[in-house]
This record gives C-alpha cells, sequence and structure tokens, in this order.
C-alpha cells in the first residue's frame, strides 16, 4: 500500500545475490531495463462500466522474460522451449533466439502448469512437460495445445513425488527424458527413476534411496540416448548413474563430489548429443562438465561463477541440439547459454526477469507526490523506483540482513518528503529510506512484545507522519511514530466480538486518519477511527459483488473511496468509505486488465489505479475517465 497521498484525489542468499543486475551490465548484455506499455481501452474485463480509459503495464509474464530458468528443450527445426521456476508457463523461442509464444495458463484450465522440473520433446515433437507443482506430466502440441497428462501425487509405481520450488534458490524437482517409445522420469522425492509408454501408461519403477550401484539419492535430471541408454543425475550422490534400456545398471560416471576434473557437486542435469557425448549441469560448481561416452573426462564449459557472457550461475537445465550445441538454463543469471561443442559460447537467449524494470511477484506499490511509482519488487528482494511514465529509475536494496539490505520486501509507502517506509517482511522490521537510499531507520526485530514484528506485510504513512503496518505474523497491525517509537497496536482483539485478525495482510489510512486493514484470512476489510478504535466490518468471503477472498491489499483515494486488491477473485473492488461496493473490475487472466494474484492497490494523486498484478510479474496503472483536476506536484 502506499503513503500520504497529495490532497486531490537453503541456496536463496547465495543464488539471489548472483541474481543482482545493474543496468549497465544489462545493457552490455543486450538484455532491455524492463517494458512499460501503455494500451488504449478497447475492453474492460470484469467491468459492466469501464471505469478507466487506458491501463499503462510495466514488466510482463512470458515475452522473452526468464525468472530462474529452470529445463531447456531444443527441437528438430531449433526451436527452443524455455520453463522457469515463476512464470508458470512454458516459453518458445525460435532458433535465432527471438521470443515466439508462451503457453500453460493459471487459471485451473486443463492446461495450467506450476513450477516445472523438466521439458522433453517426443519424436512427433510433442512437448511433455514435467508440473512439480502437482506431480504430473503434461502434453502439449509444439504451439501449446493441451493434449492429456498423466501421474499424480504419491509413492506407488506411476506416481511422483517431486518438490515445486516454492522459495527462491530451491529449484524445482525432477527430470524428463523421451525415447523413441518411452517417457523417462527422474522421480526425485522417491528416489528412483520411472518409465511409462509415450501416453502415460504402463509405468515402471527402477531404483531405491541409497549410494550403491543403481540406487539414488534425490535425482534431478534424465537424459536418454540414441542407443537407449538411460543417464540420471544422481544429485545428492555427485555422480550420473547410467542404466540400460529395461532399466538395469549399467556403470557411474564422475569422481565424486568436488570441483576438480571429472569431479561434481549436486548435479542438476544431464543431456547427450547425437554422437553420444555427456554433458552434466554442474549446478554448485557453475559450469558444464563433459564427458565421452564411456565416462571419461573432456572438459569444462563455462568462464567461471559470474554475470559476465560465458560464466554461468548456477546450472538447473541443459540440452543439446542436432548439430551439438549446448543449451544451458543459466538458472540464476535469467538465460539460456548457448556453447559450441568447444565450449565457445555462441549466444544468449530470454531476458533477465531482475533486470531493471522486471519483476519476480511484485507484492505492493506506492504513488510519488510528482506521479512515479515505487515498487516492493517481492522475491527480488528490493524496491524499485519509476517515473510518471513508467521509466526505471533505480533500485534499493538486496538480499541480506545488514541495514542496507533487505529480504523479500512485500510492502513499500511513501512519506509527504518522498521518503520511502519499506515492510522488510522476512527480516520482521520496518525500514525508512530516503528516496536516494540513504538509510534513515531501522525499526522492530522479530518477536511479539511492543517494538517487535513477525513478517510485516503492508505498510502506509498517515497524514500526520506516523506509521501504520501489518504485522502479518503477530495477526495484528501497528502504529509506531516517524522515528520508529512504538505507539500502539491493533488486534488480535477487536472488542465488539468481533473475530479476531487473522494474517492481516495490508493496511491504508484514509485522508481523515481512518485506518482500514485487509484482513486477508477473515476475508474482510475493518475499519478503524484515527484513535484505533474499531468502528465496522465490510466484505466477507464470496465471488459476490462486495465479497472478497483472501484480500492482500488495500488503499483509499482523496474523497474516502476504499480500494480493495480482492486477491484470489482476481479482480479490484472499490467501496464507499461505510463498506457499499461501488463498482469493480478484472478477472483471471494474463490480457490488460486481467489478474492473477493482484497483491498491492495505490491511488496516486491524479487518480491512477496502480496494481502490482503479483503472478503475472507486473504493475498495471489505470487511469480513470474522470481524473483529479489537481494536477501532482512536480519531483
Amino acid at each position: 500500500m502506499g503513503g500520504r497521498r497529495q490532497r486531490g484525489g537453503t541456496l536463496t542468499a547465495a543464488l539471489l545475490a548472483a541474481c543482482a543486475l545493474t543496468p549497465a551490465l544489462a545493457s552490455a548484455q543486450g538484455l532491455s531495463p524492463g517494458l512499460t506499455e501503455s494500451v488504449p481501452r478497447e475492453t474492460c474485463p470484469g467491468s459492466a462500466v469501464c471505469p478507466y480509459e487506458s491501463v499503462a503495464v510495466t514488466s510482463e509474464r512470458g515475452g522473452g522474460v526468464l525468472r530462474l530458468p529452470q529445463a531447456v528443450a531444443v527441437a528438430k527445426d531449433g526451436k527452443v522451449f524455455v520453463a522457469d521456476q515463476y512464470t508458470r508457463g512454458i516459453q518458445r523461442f525460435a532458433a535465432d533466439g527471438s521470443f515466439e509464444l508462451t503457453f500453460g495458463s493459471f487459471d485451473g484450465a486443463d492446461d495450467q502448469v506450476g513450477a516445472v522440473g523438466g521439458i522433453a520433446l517426443g519424436p512427433d515433437e510433442t512437448v511433455y512437460v514435467l508440473d512439480a507443482s502437482r506431480n504430473r506430466v503434461k502434453r502439449f502440441t509444439s504451439d501449446g495445445g493441451y493434449l492429456g497428462e498423466f501421474g499424480g501425487g504419491g509413492r506407488d509405481v506411476g506416481e511422483l513425488r517431486l518438490q515445486a520450488g516454492r522459495i527462491p534458490g530451491q529449484g524445482a524437482a525432477g527430470g524428463i527424458a523421451v525415447s523413441r517409445d518411452s517417457v523417462w522420469i527422474a522421480d526425485t522425492g522417491n528416489d528412483r527413476v520411472q518409465r511409462f509408454d509415450l501416453d502415460g501408461t504402463n509405468p515402471r519403477a527402477f531404483g531405491s534411496k541409497g549410494s550403491g550401484p543403481g540406487r539414488f539419492a534425490t535425482p534431478q535430471g534424465i537424459a536418454v540416448r540414441r542407443d537407449g541408454a538411460v543417464y540420471v543425475a544422481d544429485n545428492r550422490n555427485h555422480r550420473i548413474v547410467v542404466l540400460n534400456a529395461d532399466g538395469s545398471y549399467r556403470r557411474q560416471i564422475g569422481k565424486g563430489k568436488g570441483r576438480g576434473p571429472g569431479q561434481m557437486e549436486n548435479p542438476y542435469d544431464v543431456a547427450t548429443d547425437p554422437n553420444g557425448s555427456v554433458f552434466v549441469a554442474d549446478n554448485l560448481n557453475h559450469r558444464v562438465t563433459k564427458f565421452t561416452v564411456k565416462g571419461r573426462f573432456v572438459r569444462t564449459i563455462g568462464a567461471g561463477f559470474g554475470r559476465a557472457p560465458g560464466q554461468l550461475a548456477y546450472v538447473r537445465g541443459i540440452a543439446a541440439d542436432a548439430s551439438g550445441s549446448i543449451y544451458v538454463a543459466d538458472t540464476a543469471n535469467g538465460r539460456i547459454s548457448v556453447f559450441a561443442p568447444t565450449g565457445r559460447l555462441q549466444r544468449l537467449i530470454g531476458r533477465d526477469g531482475r533486470a531493471a524494470g522486471q519483476f519476480i511477484r511484485p507484492t505492493d506499490v506506492a504513488a510519488l507526490p510528482d506521479g512515479g511509482f515505487v515498487v516492493a519488487d517481492w522475491l527480488n528482494s528490493r524496491v524499485q523506483t519509476f517515473s510518471p511514465t513508467g521509466d526505471a529509475l533505480g533500485t534499493q536494496g538486496a538480499i541480506g540482513r545488514g541495514a542496507e539490505k533487505l529480504q523479500t520486501p512485500r510492502g513499500v509507502a511513501v512519506g509527504s518528503a518522498f521518503d520511502l517506509w519499506i515492510a522488510d517482511t522476512t527480516n520482521s522490521r520496518l525500514v525508512h529510506r530516503s528516496y536516494r537510499g540513504k538509510v534513515l531507520g531501522v525499526h522492530g526485530r522479530f518477536g511479539t512484545g511492543p517494538g517487535q514484528l513477525s513478517g510485516p506485510e503492508g505498510i502506509d504513512v498517515a497524514p500526520d507522519g506516523t506509521v501504520w503496518a501489518a504485522d502479518t505474523g503477530n495477526d495484528r497491525v501497528v502504529h509506531v511514530a516517524a522515528d520508529g517509537r512504538p505507539l500502539g497496536s491493533t488486534g488480535p482483539e477487536l472488542g465488539s466480538g468481533e473475530p479476531a485478525l487473522r494474517q492481516p495482510a495490508d493496511v491504508a489510512v484514509g485522508p481523515d486518519g481512518h485506518v482500514y486493514i485487509a484482513d486477508r484470512r477473515n476475508h474482510r476489510i475493518v475499519h478503524l477511527d484515527a484513535a484505533g478504535a474499531f468502528l465496522q466490518t465490510f466484505g466477507g468471503f464470496g465471488t459476490r459483488p462486495g465479497q472478497l477472498q483472501f484480500p492482500s491489499g488495500i488503499d483509499v483515494d482523496a474523497t474516502g473511496r476504499v480500494y480493495v486488491a480482492d486477491t484470489n477473485n482476481d479482480r479490484v473492488q472499490v467501496y464507499t468509505r461505510e463498506g457499499f461496493p461501488l463498482f469493480a473490475w478484472g478477472r483471471t487472466g494474463t490480457e490488460n486488465g486481467e489478474f492473477i494474484r493482484p497483491g498491492g492497490v495505490e491511488v496516486s494523486c491524479d487518480g491512477t489505479v496502480a496494481v502490482a498484478d503479483r503472478e503475472n510479474h507486473r504493475v498495471q496503472r489505470f487511469v480513470p475517465v474522470f481524473r483529479s483536476p489537481t494536477p501532482c506536484a512536480p519531483s
């Protein structure tokens, strides 16, 4: 949520630190610094009477932007298929690396995919997608048409146990490969591999947990050679296990855990080229290791750990094309690095979701007095500042615990002096900074007492300069002075027989000082007076007008109207200050005016409504039909 408006209108830290990208380096690598697109309104999803005349979009889901790529496959014609940790879809690139399309949805349809553990192409170019979130394999045409699925969660033969990569640094588990007549899966959580017919029938399982011949410890990747030999990236045994086509043990490749020639550390994937050479995604050594068909070490590929072209940072997926070129999911660099068989870098594919102007699950947005805005870029552990036209101006924060650092901040607010208040969620504190990034104060620490916090999310600055924050993990909202001194808290008990707050997600202060709380797990809005005394609630669980499902963002405009990000209904609802529903817009989807789990909402000085469209990895700014006659203040 925003701030004071001008009246008138496991590897987590290491991996994310490796992802830091400056605008200068982005330019040097030919990466876009982000996308802001202003689109006139043609339709208004989810609303019979459209309340806005145009929408401007900053950042994007898909479009060639990669957010920790995890899996890659190459078709016979050179088209490249990529899945990352957060897009929840498959992106297809042309042979020259240009983006073509995204497929896979988020709306509960048959083609919905979650975190993807692997991609493979069948002999007829069917795309097999290992959906780690749902423990299933989904089949698509190369153009994204849904064909069917098989699998399911469990321990029985034919069932899978995978990890969905829910947090940064934790990859989506599992691997998949397809031969002429079979689908092979690295069943990570069950410490085995499984083989299915191409249609998903006739499953057979091979291996069990252990370190001996034919045993596995969290196998992550898998490949099938032309002669039917199967190669398994045996992650925690730090080796490649080779099976015969019937699943029997043949041999292993690798000289154990380490950084020396032929050694590897937590290999995540494996591929073979047309000549039978074996390439290993040596994840924690940040390199690719090449072996002969018989397992003799040949060379390493990659110029060491780093962001420069040719360097690698956490290698989670690998594939080879018909010419022997190697496609590497360079995970923490947000790109596919393509190497010749000799190890020479050929090109880069994709744009990094950590580049300036891009987001990974933005959760809040705050308006600046000049009409610009600031975004809580949650899983990039930073806040980004933008001009009124959407140009990226700068970032603050990098993952960590020091005063200059942030760790998955979920809320941001702006004071009248362009100062920023940040809900530094994982660090359980409130950070006060100047517009230029100077730390003005760090307030709070983990706990339940006065001045302590537990995973705060939403935050707002009141007209008197004091600060209200949603102390989410403690089921309360807290009120602090501008210097961070605790002034009081509300919750968990509200009085008047009202249920206690349950995971309040955001808080907003109106021009009259009244406080509105997005009480997420109670599916309601709680209204307090300026002194913090309970007045009323409105909302309630449901999908009808005025009802809510897990509201996560809230703001109040200069006239007192209340704007709510109705998160699981994928819409924005607007109420009177007394809680009477006025209108709403939005529905589930990826088009302009549609949302996937919207988070923060903010009304700027000119009446523009900005929404942090979390799972679409973007911010949408809606220009109202009737704008405020009062202009924003100059910067």
